[in-house]
């Protein structure tokens, strides 16, 4: 029952990857839930999907960032059918190639009628060489 709930966690992790790195961003506050908070290191935190839809796009154009690269390093389901985490780290690039931005990630998950919503998310800058 642990492996089906992380692996279902990372399928979900893996769409919130690819709608993240969408420039419309089309899916990703659907990933959300509806009182979710967004807490980057470089803003106030944000709370609920729209808004946290609108603070992605705002980083996103400030910054010029063509896409994401992730690497999820870590699946936790502890309290199994109610919280899970994931850990990540990520990078961003820019249309020349080059990476503006590393980040480590940190996910609470929570899981409602049976699918996984972000509920927490956090993340801190890593140092760009």
């Amino acid at each position: 029952m642990e492996d089906e709930e992380k692996e279902a966690l990372r399928k979900r992790f893996v769409k919130y990857i690819n709608q993240f790195s969408t420039p419309s961003f089309s899916g990703l506050n659907e990933l959300y839930t509806v009182d979710a908070r967004y807490m980057p290191p470089d803003a106030d935190k944000t709370i609920g999907r729209e808004a946290i839809k609108e603070a992605h796009k705002n980083k996103q154009s400030r910054v010029n960032i063509l896409r994401f690269y992730f690497d999820l390093l870590e699946v936790q389901v502890p309290v199994p059918g109610q919280f899970g985490f994931t850990s990540s780290i990520s990078a961003a690039i820019d249309p020349y190639g080059r990476c503006p931005g590393k980040y480590k990630d940190l996910i609470l998950w929570k899981k409602i009628n049976g699918e996984w919503y972000i509920y927490r998310h956090m993340y801190n800058n890593r140092p760009v060489h």
